[in-house]
């Protein structure tokens, strides 16, 4: 009998928040991974980004990009005209980061790596267009290649749906880079990549005539890595075509290693098609993913996992 693949797909940044600014060690990152113990999770998928990465890439500005420790909430890198007041929580993430690599740590090799001892494969997370803050154009949430590039982002300024507009070559070779260097510097086991993050790549009605540049890009990222990895999309194939997510095509290609379904935020159908998408996938794996809301629900019901 196969062993089922549950997953715990760890934010990229909530391990920041668990301690106070600026005061993070490895023995943070070690609880975190004795939560671990004792559950049947069998894949930890390490977050490496949001709209900026928490390690220095060279790809994607990182979280650190424009902040220093020394001077505390009260500077330019945390403020702007619609967020005049700093943000304690934007502080503590780049405090945590900060003083991480102060210790000489990297949060997602760490993590990684102390997966692999305790028996958990070890695999990478790539939020494939991350939008907070969307309302607010000059936000620090943003990076400075969105801020100061609007014609590469999604026209209408539909809040969140105006993040990066994949109809441009310049947009998927900055995430075809990213996947490069971020599996060149980890190497995981696999890679996901979580085209949830936010469900938008092209204007409103497009996505179908223009599914062929997402499938193009996916051939490149697996040429680069050099195997097959998984997706996340929506949870009806209806649903990925209109975002220009085309999993036939992908299964053709041999790109996927492995499919996630499901939605995104706090909402969970629980009757997923997977017979349907089985149909699509043959042997590659369809995996259901549960949004931590859901479980929240649940657990108040009485239901508790392990």
């Amino acid at each position: 009998m196969t062993t089922p693949l549950i997953c715990f797909d760890e934010d990229s940044d909530a391990r920041f928040f668990r301690a106070e600014a600026g005061t993070m060690t490895a023995a943070t990152l070690d609880a975190y991974l004795k939560n671990l113990g004792g559950t049947k999770i069998n894949v930890l998928i390490v977050g490496i980004n949001s709209q900026k990465t928490n390690y220095p890439s060279k790809v994607m500005q990182p979280w650190l990009d424009e902040f220093d420790i020394r001077l505390g909430l009260n500077q330019e890198g945390l403020v702007s005209k619609s967020h005049p007041i700093p943000s304690e929580w934007s502080y503590r993430r780049r405090a945590n980061i900060a003083v991480l690599e102060a210790q000489g740590i990297d949060s997602n090799a760490y993590l990684l790596e102390g997966a692999a001892k305790r028996g958990i494969a070890p695999w990478i997370g790539i939020r494939m267009n991350d939008i907070h803050d969307s309302e607010f154009e000059d936000s620090k949430f943003h990076p400075k290649h969105w801020r100061e590039h609007p014609e590469l982002r999604i026209p209408g300024n539909i809040i969140s749906e105006n993040g990066y507009d994949f109809s441009h070559e310049c947009v998927r070779k900055m995430y075809a880079d990213l996947a490069e260097e971020a599996f060149l510097r980890y190497h995981p086991e696999n890679v996901l990549l979580d085209w949830m993050r936010w469900p938008a790549y092209f204007p409103r009605g497009t996505g179908r005539e223009r599914a062929s540049l997402i499938t193009e890009l996916l051939k490149e990222v697996r040429k680069r890595i050099g195997q097959p990895f998984a997706c996340r999309v929506p949870l009806k194939e209806c649903c990925a075509m209109d975002l220009g997510l085309d999993v036939r095509a992908w299964v053709k290609e041999g790109i996927l290693s492995h499919l996630f379904i499901g939605n995104f935020g706090c909402g969970q159908e629980f009757n997923a098609p997977v017979r349907e998408w089985k149909k699509i996938t043959g042997d590659v794996p369809v995996i259901v993913s549960l949004e931590h809301g859901s479980w929240e629900t649940l657990e108040r019901r009485g239901q508790k996992f392990t």
